[in-house]
């Protein structure tokens, strides 16, 4: 049975530190082994179906495993990957398939379906996906008003 207080750690932070770090820092604090282990194994997953084991190298193209983040550097390639290739790339068949008013709608959902199954899977992926629209609407709302010559555009309270 694992340590609560490794558990909680590990949970705590995943996000933030690979398993190896994490696991050094255990042992360093005079953890014992088989609970660190038993701790990474219930927080990371260790096999469980959908979920990579702790020590495998996951493969980039896999979407069925949940990715579990070894260092920033795979975090920013995801995001990079979600923004560019699945934002702009993936819905041009979609548009040019059903153009007009029936496309955007077919378009909007494909965004939302594919940023629901990215989530649990690749969040970083599904987060540079929602970057692609956020940018675009956070620039028009506060450079909106000044290319076309409203006076009460967001930067006003502030110039």
């Amino acid at each position: 049975m694992a340590n609560e207080n490794i558990t909680t750690y590990l949970q705590e932070n995943k996000e933030k530190y690979s398993v190896e770090v994490l696991a050094g820092k255990l042992r360093s604090a005079g953890y014992p082994e088989d609970q660190i282990q038993e701790g990474v194994r219930l927080v990371y997953g260790g096999g469980a179906s959908g979920v990579a084991p702790t020590g495998a190298k996951t493969s980039f193209w896999d979407f069925r495993s949940i990715r579990v983040y070894r260092s920033g550097g795979e975090k920013i390639i995801d995001a990079l990957f979600g923004f560019f290739v699945v934002g702009t790339l993936a819905p041009l068949p979609i548009f040019l398939i059903f153009r007009g008013f029936v496309g955007f709608p077919i378009m909007m959902l494909f965004y939302i379906g594919f940023v629901i199954y990215l989530w649990r899977r690749r969040k970083f992926m599904a987060l540079g996906v929602l970057a692609l629209f956020a940018l675009p609407l956070l620039a028009g709302l506060f450079l909106g008003p000044y290319i076309f010559g409203s006076r009460f555009g967001p930067l006003d309270f502030w110039w």
